[in-house]
C-alpha cells in the first residue's frame, strides 16, 4: 500500500489503535525504504504504557512472541486518556498489569502507593488520576530505556519482568485464553516467588508486591496442568532473553532492584504446575 500511495521516506505512517496496530505500523515504517517516519496514537492502556515507548516493533511468529521485529522509535506518540473510557473492563485491566509491573521496577514507592491510595479513581478511570498514572508509569519505563535503548546492556531487560513466564502462558492459551496483561501479572508473581525461593529478595517487598496484584483482582494463583507442561517449557526455551543458551529470568531483589538469572527446569515446574512431581534437569 505504501508503494501504491506513493509514500516517500519523509512521509508519515500514522498508527491509530492498540499494541498490535502500533507494533505492525512501526515495523512497516522501519523497513519501508529502509525507514520512513511513524506517529503512534495508542487507544488502549496497554499500548499507552508499554508498546508506544521504547521503539520495539514486530509481530509473533510460529508460536513465539515478537520473534520478528526491529528497534524503531516513533517520531511522535500522542496519548489521549479519554479514549480509555471506551475499553472493556478486561482490556483496561490488561494495561494496568504493566503499570503494576512498573511500580515494582520504580526506584521509589510513589507509583506503588498511588496504585493503592487511588485504586477507586483508577478503576473508575478518572481523567486527572489517569494523567498522573500514565506520567508516572511512562517515567519508569523511560528511565530504563534511556540507559539501554536497544537492550544490549541488560538494563532494559528489567522491563521484561514477568514476561518470560507470562509469554509462555499466553502461548499455551493460544493468545486468547489469557490476555497479555493477565499473563504478565501472573508471570510477575511467579518471578517474585522464584526470588523468594532463591532467597535473593527482601521478603517484605515481595509480599507487598504480590498483595498489589491481588488488590487488582488478577488471577495470580492459577497453575497449568501437567498436560500443558511440555508446551509451556518449550515456549520458554524460545524466549529471546538467552545468554549462552540459558534463558535469563528477571527476578527481584528489592524496590527497583532486579537480577537476571537462569532457573532450573524443576524450579520452573514447581512454580507453574499443579502437583509438579519431579523432572530430571
Amino acid at each position: 500500500m505504501c508503494v501504491q500511495e506513493g509514500i516517500s521516506r519523509d512521509d508519515y505512517i500514522i498508527a491509530f489503535g492498540g499494541g498490535v496496530v502500533c507494533d505492525l505500523a512501526a515495523f512497516a515504517a522501519s523497513i519501508y525504504m529502509r525507514g520512513c517516519k511513524v506517529i503512534l496514537v495508542p487507544t488502549s492502556l496497554l499500548c499507552m504504557v508499554d508498546a508506544t515507548l521504547g521503539g520495539k516493533t514486530g509481530c509473533d511468529f510460529v508460536g513465539g512472541k515478537n520473534l520478528i521485529g526491529s528497534f524503531y522509535p516513533a517520531e511522535q506518540v500522542l496519548i489521549c486518556p479519554p479514549l480509555l473510557k471506551s475499553l472493556s473492563e478486561r482490556e483496561y485491566l490488561n494495561g494496568l498489569a504493566e503499570v503494576l509491573k512498573h511500580a515494582l521496577l520504580s526506584k521509589n514507592e510513589i507509583l506503588h502507593k498511588f496504585l493503592i491510595s487511588r485504586k477507586s479513581q483508577i478503576l473508575l478511570r478518572d481523567e486527572n488520576t489517569l494523567l498522573s498514572l500514565l506520567e508516572m508509569s511512562l517515567e519508569v519505563k523511560k528511565s530504563y530505556i534511556e540507559k539501554d535503548p536497544e537492550e544490549k546492556l541488560g538494563i532494559r531487560q528489567a522491563l521484561n519482568l514477568g514476561h518470560t513466564f507470562g509469554h509462555a502462558l499466553e502461548s499455551c492459551g493460544r493468545f486468547s485464553r489469557f490476555s497479555h496483561g493477565e499473563s504478565v501479572a501472573w508471570g510477575c508473581v511467579r518471578a517474585l516467588e522464584a526470588s523468594l525461593l532463591l532467597k535473593i529478595v527482601n521478603e517484605n517487598f515481595a509480599n507487598q508486591a504480590i498483595k498489589l496484584f491481588r488488590l487488582y483482582n488478577f488471577d495470580i494463583d492459577y497453575k497449568i496442568g501437567r498436560g500443558e507442561w511440555l508446551e509451556f517449557f518449550n515456549t520458554i526455551q524460545k524466549d529471546k532473553k538467552k545468554r549462552d543458551g540459558v534463558v535469563q529470568f528477571v527476578l527481584m531483589k528489592d524496590q527497583g532492584e532486579y537480577v537476571l538469572t537462569g532457573l532450573t527446569k524443576q524450579m520452573i515446574m514447581n512454580l507453574v504446575i499443579s502437583n509438579p512431581g519431579y523432572v530430571n534437569d
